[in-house]
């Protein structure tokens, strides 16, 4: 479940006007979190689904208005500890992310990264696929 505050604070931040391919980071972290909770994750990754690229990553610099990791305690109080260090090294994860969460020393971490990293790329891929009508045209 989403709460509003959530989805307040991502808006103040900007992320509905900022465009992560074909839609705006809004819309992509919100079906990332809803992906996550249709597939069974626990609160805390449907959480960190939600929030899992406000530090910046990668792929998706931050930019200006973002939160930077000075307001790492900002983020803990408002999804939990255990959601935000789940978003902290997904942000800090280089690309090829599952391969660097692979190489990742056994353990829960490395779990929820897993399982986070592919209800993302998940959410990502069902945008690429073309329906009947856009192949077509018709």
């Amino acid at each position: 479940m989403i709460l509003q505050e959530h989805i307040d604070f991502l808006k103040e931040l900007g992320c509905d006007e900022r465009q992560h391919e074909d839609r705006t980071l809004f819309e992509h972290l919100v079906k990332t979190s809803k992906n996550l909770e249709k597939n069974g994750a626990p609160q805390y990754i449907q959480d960190a689904g939600l929030f899992h690229s406000i530090y910046g990553t990668a792929s998706f610099m931050r930019k200006k208005g973002m939160i930077g990791p000075e307001d790492r305690q900002k983020i803990k109080n408002m999804i939990g500890e255990q959601s935000e260090e789940l978003v902290w090294w997904f942000c800090k994860l280089e690309r090829p992310r599952r391969q660097n969460i692979l190489y990742m020393e056994e353990g829960k971490l490395k779990d929820d990264l897993l399982f986070l990293d592919t209800y993302h790329q998940e959410e990502l891929e069902s945008r690429r696929v073309m329906t009947w009508e856009e192949a077509y045209n018709i």
